[in-house]
């Protein structure tokens, strides 16, 4: 389990990393740093921000629906706390 978990460990890793050469190819360093950054927080958040719903606004529920689909999900890549804890994952 505890193998599982360095794995998606470093595919997440290798995922950040493609991001980041990605960015740093197109704009400066400190825009790279701040877009890949980003990503990384809008990826691990996103999860939560779908579960917490949207408003009421017509056309508020597509675009969110874009948002997530269009973003890496890292908390997929979140195997830590079931390797922490003998549990197999999904």
């Amino acid at each position: 389990m505890v193998l599982v978990a360095g794995y998606f460990i470093w595919l997440k890793l290798a995922l950040i990393v493609a991001l980041a050469l990605l960015f740093s190819c197109y704009t400066t360093p400190l825009l790279a740093l701040l877009f890949t950054s980003g990503l990384y927080i809008v990826g691990c958040t996103s999860r939560s921000a779908e579960l917490a719903g949207g408003s009421d606004e017509p056309g508020d529920g597509g675009f969110h629906e874009m948002a997530v689909l269009s973003f890496a999900e890292f908390e997929n890549f979140n195997v830590m706390a079931m390797a922490a804890h003998g549990r197999p994952c999904r």
